[in-house]
């Protein structure tokens, strides 16, 4: 027996038919002919019909519904094959053909409200599938994601962190390329560690690096840019406390060491400029970091009665933010004529000759204070310019402070929430909050001969 056309069939009965599939049913159209030759030369021709006219067939996506509203249509060849019940538009133009080229006797017409209907069901499913279009998720590639995510996080991360988190993120994009941001995985996320592994980063560099494109990920999620699991949970390398114990703290500056550096001689001469002179002493009395220190303004130092103290606005996190009330041994020195002469000019900066770099405005401080240390004798690599601040916390600690008021001086604790009303703040009961920490502050006791 010859082989069939796809969709030619044969029924129980021997009778021929067309079945096709159309909106997930089957619509079958009897040839009403057991003759093989007939109904192959009937399909053939349906065939070629839909070939030859399929780019059209586009124009109507007809639905179930659509093919109700097309009446029955029954064409009767010459030879007596009937095609019968005709419905799709394929369906209507292989009539069509038949007619031209066949000279079939006779179709029954489709009606004009009939094709309106149809019309008008295609125009709204059009317009349905615009909508659906607009209302699916918008993503973006990794770099504009970026971009956003660094604009929401100058209100709460310093400019260094910026620069890093920039720097970082860009290495992770030359390596997975500037991709849509919804296309990075979980195995891009486990590639791209492995990679900095492969690299010989160190864990604390790699957990850094991590952290970043978490946080980057968590910023996506909850702005509706990322649509999975964020990719980089849980893929830090070894427990934080366990790595803490490999890395060299910073150490305090001792007596004889702080000697050394407040040398009136040595230290006037080596820091001449007043940021050279003036930041070391500064963070000495105050615990502050340097970036605080460099980029004061002069509305930063203000004055509440007798009480001189500057304001800490932004700083390395949420309880950064505080008032630090300068140490007597300040206020005796030249500092507040410096200030004086700052506002004279009408300046913003308390340094304002001072320019930001990728660490903030005390990335030349800090050089030039590493080579005074060296200068002085002072060659131990845990101490830099930060010992102050550690210097400071040790001593008040050992002066016996109030730990959380010592937290709230530094900025380990936000200071709006030291309530001195408490039993363990007795000695402080009805003080101005302002007083108690120029209290702590001057609980700081060191002999220096340096006169500034």
């Amino acid at each position: 027996m010859p082989t069939l056309l796809p969709n030619l069939f044969k029924s129980r009965h021997g009778v021929y038919y067309l079945r096709l599939q159309r909106g997930g049913q089957d619509i079958k159209r009897s040839l009403r002919t057991k003759n093989l030759s007939d109904a192959r030369a009937a399909a053939y021709a349906f065939n070629l019909a839909l070939m030859r006219d399929r780019p059209r067939f586009s124009e109507y996506a007809l639905t179930a519904d659509d093919l109700s509203e097309i009446r029955r249509l029954d064409v009767v060849l010459p030879n007596g094959v009937q095609l019968n019940n005709i419905q799709t538009e394929e369906e209507r133009r292989f009539v069509r053909k038949l007619i031209d080229d066949a000279h079939l006797e006779s179709i029954g017409p489709i009606s004009d409200a009939q094709w309106a209907r149809m019309e008008e069901r295609n125009r709204q499913r059009k317009t349905l599938e615009a909508v659906a279009a607009t209302a699916k998720p918008q993503t973006k590639i990794l770099s504009v994601s970026v971009d956003l995510y660094l604009a929401e996080k100058q209100h709460d991360n310093s400019q260094k962190t910026i620069y890093d988190k920039r720097r970082s993120l860009k290495a992770f994009i030359e390596v997975v390329g500037d991709v849509d941001i919804n296309s990075v995985t979980a195995n891009t996320a486990v590639e791209y560690k492995n990679r900095l592994i492969g690299l010989q980063q160190s864990a604390i560099q790699i957990n850094k690096q991590v952290s970043y494109l978490t946080d980057l990920f968590n910023y996506a999620i909850n702005n509706k840019l990322y649509f999975s699991a964020n990719p980089f949970d849980k893929l830090r390398i070894g427990k934080k406390s366990k790595l803490a114990e490999k890395v060299e703290h910073y150490e305090n500056f001792n007596d004889e060491e702080l000697t050394a550096i407040f040398n009136e001689e040595t230290y006037t001469s080596f820091f001449a400029k007043p940021d050279y002179r003036y930041l070391p002493f500064l963070a000495l009395h105050t615990g502050a970091r340097l970036e605080e220190l460099a980029s004061l303004r002069l509305d930063q130092i203000k004055k509440d009665g007798d009480v001189t103290y500057i304001v800490i606005r932004h700083g390395k996190n949420e309880n950064s933010a505080r008032k630090i009330p300068l140490h007597a041994t300040v206020m005796a020195s030249t500092f507040p004529a410096y200030v004086k002469k700052q506002r004279d000019r009408g300046v913003e900066l308390l340094f304002d000759y001072l320019k930001p770099g990728k660490n903030g405005y005390g990335k030349n401080m800090s050089r030039r204070f590493g080579q005074y240390l060296t200068h002085v004798g002072i060659t131990d690599k845990r101490k830099v310019f930060h010992s102050f601040r550690h210097t400071v916390i040790s001593r008040l600690t050992d002066a016996g402070t109030n730990a959380t008021l010592i937290m709230a001086l530094v900025g380990h604790y936000e200071q709006e929430k030291v309530d001195f009303q408490a039993p363990h703040f007795k000695n402080y009961n009805h003080v101005k909050p302002l007083k108690v920490l120029e209290s702590v502050v001057n609980e700081l006791k060191y002999e220096l001969a340096i006169k500034l």
